[in-house]
């Protein structure tokens, strides 16, 4: 038996959704999939051998590594795996095999420059419990550290090569990295320190983010070479840096491998994630635009509410209908908010439709809904004033409404208004058009018109003539 054979390694490079899989494993009976993973550094490129135990599906989502070459996957038999490509991730097919392996190359730069690998294993997308046995033997790389994001169980240094040995569970994957001088491994509590120079990290203990963020695990590395590079489970930063800076960073990258992949999504509800959770300004537009509406209308409590309704989501694929579900029940109206920002691509107003029913003389209208804005109630102006026997016509930007011998006339998405041919305005949008709806507010309807607007916990009552 080789050295290559002593233990196995596992690895597995984007790091998100770990849950409480300890539990569920014991309430469910879920078998564990157990990774082992081989790696022989040489001059240029990591020779990986990846086997994959405990498969319990018929077919697994996973993600494949960024920069794999000569990639080839076989079952105990030596038979070829099944694998579809998809958007984000692809497919395989284990036909009810226990176990397969992944047989890889990861290219490396020729120069003895720090080398951070993110996306380096293959990734399996399953709510099973993961566990993660990892060797790395360089055979050239002598004159520096290997480091990862799991705990280092051993390491041996011989005069013709290295070896190093982790352990990681509860994660889906983490990333390596070579620190190019050698550099010995302090341990703080719970959290793994790599430095030149005596560290402190308590304000890092006392920080917000160690509060917010569950981790099997947590090493850092403080970097001669200024590198910077932040993961849930390993944390490169220059050693001239405190790790305070770090706080936001860390639960940015936290949050957005808290959920399955879903692009660009994942980026910046992280982002509004970590503003929610410890208060710092968000950094993409999209969060910022998000948060100052939910400055706006939301109580600390409702924000609260949206931001732990959010969290139970943990290990599931983000999208705009999970996060409209969570904003609904926290506020206790439904929008669309997410799902219409999404659709647009830029920011939209943060609207509720009211869940009951819209009476007009104690007539329902079934098929329009009642939308609040800032706590103002707006009305479907046309199907309101038509049920009311008012004549409603548009053309352009321009609303006309009539009865008898009574005309108005008001411009979309404007304060002003005409009477005769003389233009006036007022302080205040008069009529709005809503995804494609025109609606005015109670309280700007009983102004203009005979009518008045009641609401109770659930409906809202139109009267007049």
């Amino acid at each position: 038996m080789t050295i290559f054979l002593l233990l196995g390694i596992s690895g597995v490079a984007v790091y998100w959704q770990w849950h409480d899989y300890t539990q569920a494993s014991k309430e469910n009976n879920v078998p564990s999939l157990v990774h082992d993973i081989d790696i022989r550094g040489v001059a240029n490129h990591l020779e990986i051998t990846q086997t994959i135990k405990g498969l319990a599906d018929e077919s697994y989502d996973i993600i494949l590594p960024d920069r794999a070459k000569h990639l080839s996957c076989t079952d105990e038999e030596g038979k070829a795996c099944t694998i579809t490509q998809r958007n984000q991730t692809s497919r395989i097919n284990v036909d009810g095999r226990d176990q397969i392996e992944f047989r890889y190359v990861i290219p490396l730069p020729s120069s003895s420059k720090p080398l951070w690998l993110e996306h380096w294993s293959v990734q399996i997308l399953s709510k099973q419990p993961q566990r993660f046995h990892v060797q790395l033997v360089d055979l050239t790389r002598k004159n520096g550290t290997w480091i990862a994001g799991a705990p280092l169980i051993g390491s041996l240094e011989r005069e013709w090569f290295t070896l190093y040995v982790w352990a990681q569970k509860q994660v889906v994957s983490f990333p390596l990295y070579f620190e190019p001088l050698k550099v010995e491994k302090k341990e703080y509590g719970n959290v793994e320190v790599y430095a030149r120079n005596n560290v402190s990290i308590n304000d890092w203990n006392a920080s917000k983010a160690r509060n917010f963020a569950h981790v099997p695990s947590l090493t850092v590395v403080f970097s001669k070479f200024a590198d910077k590079h932040i993961s849930p489970t390993l944390m490169v930063v220059p050693e001239t840096e405190s790790l305070t800076l770090m706080e936001a960073p860390y639960l940015r990258s936290y949050y957005a491998s808290y959920f399955l992949p879903n692009g660009a999504m994942n980026e910046w509800v992280a982002d509004m994630l970590t503003s929610l959770a410890i208060g710092k300004q968000a950094t993409t537009p999209q969060a910022k635009a998000i948060l100052h509406h939910f400055d706006e209308q939301l109580t600390t409590k409702e924000k609260t509410a949206f931001f732990r309704l959010v969290l139970k989501q943990k290990g599931e694929r983000v999208t705009s209908h999970m996060l409209d579900a969570a904003l609904s029940k926290a506020y206790g109206e439904r929008t669309t908010y997410f799902s219409d920002f999404v659709k647009r691509g830029e920011s939209v107003p943060l609207l509720w439709t009211k869940e009951g029913t819209l009476y007009v003389n104690n007539v329902p209208l079934k098929q329009s809904n009642v939308v609040i804005q800032n706590e103002d109630i707006l009305l479907p102006i046309v199907e309101v004033m038509r049920a009311l026997g008012y004549r409603v016509e548009r053309s352009g930007a321009e609303v006309f409404i009539e009865k008898q011998y009574n005309r108005w006339r008001f411009f979309v998405n404007s304060s002003l208004y005409m009477e005769g041919n003389d233009t006036f305005g007022t302080s205040s949008i008069l009529v709005r058009d809503i995804r494609g709806t025109l609606y005015m507010s109670a309280s700007i309807i009983q102004q203009w018109f005979p009518v008045y607007v009641e609401e109770t916990a659930r409906d809202v009552y139109v009267s007049g003539s």
